[in-house]
């Protein structure tokens, strides 16, 4: 199955299978003894229109990727990884609110038209992409998948070598490592700032690489766990090695506080100067920028589409303690493994487009 030909159009109504037809017609007009009436019965007029145009894209999608799906039930068609392929062809053409919205009108359309169907993974979906929808840069022409920011960081590392076997712009080395660790680290800019190497950056028993913060460091006061994905470690262990000593000795009086991130004078890099230096990157490689705060909008909207039927583990991956901002509060235990499994979603959304 492709999604190379992204739905422009939506089938007009009269196009749609039968059984969809039926199906949207007699869910307008619900049994008296239903104790709550499906979403097209008590919508608008509008609200169903611009419903039914959605639902027509999605169907117009299947017709150009798998046709005789389209013969089959229509409950059966709406799965995870069809939904992802769906998103990934809109997300390329539409703003994020306009496809926040697109998957919050599949949502009532199928709780509509296959009432009996448990579409939990679709709500948490819908709830995600709607919570971060407002957070993405509003110069974005559509949604910025992670992995054109993974791209972003790789390609600085590439151009920092200049060709060589050894690093020929430290700068920007470090800020594609700023990049690509505050992707797979989408933790708040201010926590991220003050990483220092012997007190937050610490080797497990099990080998695996962690950054981890006491509570008092944290917005939510709790202690945060993230494990470190390898590939990730190898970029970083060069950075300390290399690019960090390189960045020190340029201070007057070279004193190491063990601040990770160094600036052009040789002294720790504070919060806003981050996000200056994010905003610049991200600018010069896509045309607009994209503040560290987007940069977790961006995580968790593509572990939904990457990994949806996970989409409910996505507030261990903001570290989220309300429940009104991603529906679920994740313990600590459980945010180091859900983050694990963000990092091979990234992966393999990574491998699909090279």
């Amino acid at each position: 199955m492709s999604a190379e030909l992204a739905p422009r159009r939506a089938m007009p109504f009269a196009e749609w299978p039968e059984q969809d037809r039926v199906a949207w017609l007699a869910a307008q007009q619900p049994s008296p003894f239903m104790v709550q009436p499906p979403p097209l019965c008590r919508w608008c007029s509008r609200q169903r229109h611009e419903a039914g145009r959605h639902y027509g894209v999605w169907l117009r999608h299947l017709e150009q990727n798998e046709p005789s799906l389209l013969a089959q039930p229509l409950a059966s068609r709406m799965t995870t990884g069809r939904l992802a392929l769906f998103l990934q062809a809109r997300g390329k053409q539409l703003q994020p609110g306009t496809l926040a919205k697109s998957v919050n009108d599949l949502y009532g359309v199928m709780r509509s038209l296959a009432p009996d169907h448990d579409w939990g993974w679709l709500q948490q979906m819908r709830n995600l992409l709607s919570s971060h929808a407002k957070r993405q840069p509003a110069k974005a022409k559509a949604l910025t998948h992670a992995n054109e920011l993974l791209n972003v960081g790789h390609e600085l590392i590439e151009a920092a070598f200049a060709g060589t076997a050894t690093i020929q712009d430290p700068l920007a080395y470090r800020d594609g490592l700023i990049i690509l660790m505050l992707i797979l680290v989408p933790v708040r800019i201010t926590q991220f700032s003050v990483i220092r190497l012997d007190e937050h950056l610490h080797q497990a028993q099990d080998g695996e690489w962690r950054l981890q913060w006491a509570a008092e460091e944290t917005k939510t006061r709790k202690a945060a766990i993230h494990p470190l994905p390898p590939e990730l470690v190898e970029v970083l262990h060069l950075y300390i090695e290399q690019v960090r000593p390189r960045l020190l000795a340029k201070a007057p009086a070279c004193t190491d506080d063990g601040a990770l991130w160094i600036g052009v004078s040789g002294r720790p890099v504070s919060a806003q100067v981050l996000r200056k230096i994010i905003a610049a990157r991200t600018k010069a490689a896509l045309g607009y920028s994209i503040n560290p705060h987007a940069f977790r909008a961006s995580a968790a909207s593509t572990y939904a589409i990457e990994a949806p039927d996970h989409a409910r583990e996505a507030p261990a991956l903001l570290d989220h303690s309300n429940p009104r901002t991603t529906e679920r509060y994740y313990l600590l235990g459980q945010r180091a493994k859900h983050l694990l499994a963000a990092h091979e979603a990234l992966r393999h959304a990574g491998r699909q487009t090279r």
